[in-house]
């Protein structure tokens, strides 16, 4: 780093561990990193936590080793469900420009960190609904997509309900095929849009979401990206479906993304 990051970085932390940043944290439960800061509720006996454990009266669990550490991201690993996501990028006029140029690298990033036995499948809508390159595992398609990805072009108004519904549509059926065949997966509906909708066949949204009365049911993360983006609808949507919504703009969008990894 180079000097003045340097400083930078030295008054950040002094602020950090100053006396007012310190007893801000023991009052959202955490204890201070910085000498001689009294602890007081919620760090007390009334909520469960002893204030006179200190790493001196009670000594610290020791690290793992590096082998036990390996096993258990092994475990992990072996244990997790893989994952069926059915991504959706709105690709109407008002996407043009840099916008629509964050949200492919930001997706393209995505699928570069999805596991080799993950599916994937991508759609973008404008006028209609179309899908974008193949769709299958991971290690399949991980090359191609991004490619089919940089073809996409901004045009067109906002089929936003049409995409939604096609895209819970595709992955209740691969539900329906995996559940069939015996096998457990997690399955999401990523929707990035920038607008509100405007030209879809499908009238009422939530006539084709799931419920969210199961836990293993489609979920729908959704995206509100920019000021114009119909935040409102995006939120209700994830909700019935136990996803999340999120807002992004360019500048953000790749560390949404990131945030709608490790969900699944």
């Amino acid at each position: 780093m180079s000097p003045e990051q340097r400083e930078a970085a030295g008054i950040y932390r002094d602020f950090l561990l100053a006396p007012p940043q310190q007893d801000k944290a023991v009052q959202i439960g955490l204890r201070p990193a910085a000498p001689g800061i009294a602890l007081h509720c919620p760090i007390c006996l009334q909520n469960g936590t002893d204030p006179r454990v200190t790493p001196e009266t009670v000594p610290p669990l020791a690290s793992v080793s590096g082998e036990t550490n390996a096993a258990i991201i092994d475990v992990f690993k072996e244990t997790k469900k893989n994952v069926t996501i059915i991504l959706v990028l709105d690709s109407s006029v008002s996407m043009a420009g840099d916008k629509l140029r964050s949200a492919v690298a930001a997706t393209s990033n995505f699928i570069s960190r999805l596991a080799p036995a993950d599916r994937v499948q991508l759609y973008a809508f404008n006028n209609g609904v179309a899908q974008v390159g193949p769709s299958g595992s991971a290690a399949e398609v991980r090359d191609a997509l991004p490619q089919a990805l940089k073809q996409v072009r901004p045009g067109g108004q906002t089929a936003l309900n049409d995409a939604i519904c096609t895209a819970v549509q595709s992955a209740e059926a691969a539900r329906a095929q995996d559940r069939a065949a015996g096998e457990r997966r997690l399955y999401g509906v990523a929707v990035l849009s920038d607008g509100a909708e405007n030209r879809s066949k499908q009238k009422d949204v939530f006539a084709c979401l799931p419920k969210g009365e199961d836990v293993e049911g489609v979920k729908v993360f959704t995206i509100a990206y920019g000021e114009d983006a119909d935040a409102k609808l995006l939120k209700k949507i994830a909700e019935q479906t136990n996803g999340k919504t999120f807002t992004a703009d360019p500048a953000t969008i790749d560390q949404v993304y990131l945030a709608i990894s490790a969900e699944q």
